[in-house]
């Protein structure tokens, strides 16, 4: 194999991987049960994991040596942030929010959806709802929801950056906890297409090196 046909193989390669990850942005990744957004500098913890788990129970593990120490509920304006990152679309509204069908799959998948079936049972329809930070009236905060709607067709995404007051009491396994932390910038990892492209330029370096020895 010519040196030119070496240097198109890593190049082809390379660019292999960057469409792979396209499905995903580049500044989210996922860490098994949390994903860190790198672009706003915060983690999400998988919201299926405090599902029907009321706010008093969730916020009395929120301190030093509890389940979920470390972290905190979101604010409205931290989700909306993160719909915004994920999407590229700037989001600044709390009432409903309309995506393309598809465009909030990957999303749902990576902060664990809540519920299936939303409007009819078995079909492949996935959601998140979870309670945010922000307080509605006495013992009740404001909730948030990430709708894919995969039952029909082409059929839209949406987001409810307010989906109305949660009490605090409520026990519902439709619903979880959007909770966040800061990310730790020595623990964040590199991009697998960065890590691709490191390794293309190591190789076609050493196809020069052997070439001219």
């Amino acid at each position: 194999m010519t040196v030119k046909a070496k240097f198109l193989a890593v190049l082809a390669g390379f660019f292999l991987t960057l469409s792979s990850a396209a499905a995903a942005p580049v500044s989210f990744i996922d860490n098994g049960t949390y994903t860190s957004d790198t672009q706003s500098g915060l983690e999400w913890l998988d919201v299926n994991l405090t599902a029907g788990r009321n706010y008093f129970d969730v916020s009395s593990e929120l301190g030093s040596g509890g389940e979920f120490e470390g972290w905190r509920y979101a604010t409205a304006q931290e989700f909306l942030g993160l719909i915004s990152n994920w999407t590229g679309i700037t989001v600044t509204v709390q009432h409903q929010v309309v995506f393309a069908e598809g465009l909030l799959d990957g999303l749902v998948s990576l902060l664990g959806p809540t519920s299936g079936g939303v409007f009819a049972e078995g079909s492949n329809n996935y959601f998140i709802r979870g309670v945010l930070a922000d307080k509605v009236g006495d013992w009740h905060h404001q909730s948030a929801f990430i709708y894919d709607m995969d039952h029909v067709e082409n059929d839209a995404d949406y987001i409810y950056g307010n989906g109305g007051p949660y009490s605090d009491y409520s026990i519902e396994g439709k619903y979880g906890a959007f909770l966040v932390r800061d990310i730790a910038i020595s623990a964040v990892p590199l991009p697998p297409a960065i890590l691709m492209f490191g390794a293309a330029i190591i190789g076609l370096g050493l196809i020069s090196r052997k070439r001219f020895h």
